[in-house]
C-alpha cells in the first residue's frame, strides 16, 4: 500500500476515532495511487486516502491526536516548505499546518504523546527541545555508548577489566 522508493515504510500511525481517519507517517511517496510525501490520511472505514496532503521533507517517526489537532515528530525539518524542526502541529478542523504551535527539537524524535486532557504535549527523542506555545514536556534519550567510544584509561588496562597491575 506504501510505495516509492527508498525505504518505503510507515512508522507512525494516529486514528482520529471522531472523525474516523487513521493518519500515516513514515518515508514513502505514495499511498495507493495517490502521491503523499511522507505524512497521508486515510478513511478508517473505506480504506480511501483522503484529500489531507501535506509534504515532509524527511522522515515521521510518531504521532499523536488531541481533540483538535495531530501532532507529529520525526527527522524533518520542512513541513509544507515551511520550517519546523523536527516536530509540526496540524488542525483537525480543517487540515492545515498549525503555525502557532512551533517548538524545535536540536535531533530526531522518537516519541509524540498528548496527554489525556490534551493541555501537554510529551516529546521524547535525542536532543533538547526549544519550548512553543502552551505546555510542551520534554525528556531526553539516553545516550548508549558504542564499544568503540570507550577510552582506555592510563593505570587502567584494557576497558572493562581490571588494571593490569601485579600484585607484590
Amino acid at each position: 500500500y506504501l510505495g516509492g522508493t527508498g525505504g518505503d515504510e510507515g512508522y507512525a500511525i494516529a486514528v482520529d476515532a471522531a472523525h474516523g481517519t487513521v493518519y500515516v507517517g513514515g518515508d514513502f511517496s505514495t499511498v495507493g495511487s495517490a502521491t503523499r510525501h511522507r505524512l497521508a490520511a486515510v478513511d478508517a472505514v473505506s480504506g480511501a486516502v483522503t484529500a489531507w496532503s501535506h509534504q515532509a521533507d524527511g522522515r515521521m517517526r510518531t504521532m499523536d491526536v488531541s481533540a483538535s489537532r495531530l501532532y507529529a515528530g520525526g527527522q524533518f525539518t520542512g513541513v509544507d516548505g515551511a520550517s519546523r524542526d523536527r516536530l509540526a502541529a496540524f488542525s483537525l478542523a480543517d487540515g492545515r499546518l498549525d503555525q502557532a504551535w512551533r517548538p524545535a527539537a536540536c535531533d530526531r524524535v522518537y516519541t509524540v504523546k498528548v496527554s489525556p486532557s490534551g493541555d501537554r504535549v510529551y516529546v521524547r527523542g535525542r536532543g533538547r527541545v526549544r519550548r512553543a506555545p502552551g505546555r510542551l514536556a520534554t525528556r531526553r534519550q539516553p545516550q548508549v555508548p558504542h564499544r568503540a567510544d570507550r577510552r582506555r584509561r592510563p593505570g587502567r588496562g584494557r576497558p572493562g577489566r581490571r588494571g593490569l597491575r601485579r600484585r607484590p
